[in-house]
């Protein structure tokens, strides 16, 4: 029986974006990888270079947003 190491996720599925709170938030949501290479053990969200969600829920409110910017 011959097994590998395990390995970041390929390929991230339906991920979506829904405008929330009259622009100022946006609800993040995602399916499981196609091919998890393992198991997951928690998503990692970021912006900017800075962590904004570390857990194993596939979706996220990400709030602190300025509408009509970009």
């Amino acid at each position: 029986d011959i097994r590998t190491l395990e390995a970041s996720p390929a390929g991230l599925a339906n991920f979506t974006v829904e405008h929330r709170e009259q622009g100022r938030a946006l609800l993040l949501s995602w399916d499981e990888p196609r091919s998890p290479n393992g198991i997951i053990t928690m998503y990692n969200l970021y912006s900017e270079g800075n962590l904004e969600f570390s857990g194993l829920s596939r979706s996220f409110l990400f709030r602190r947003l300025e509408p009509w910017t970009v």
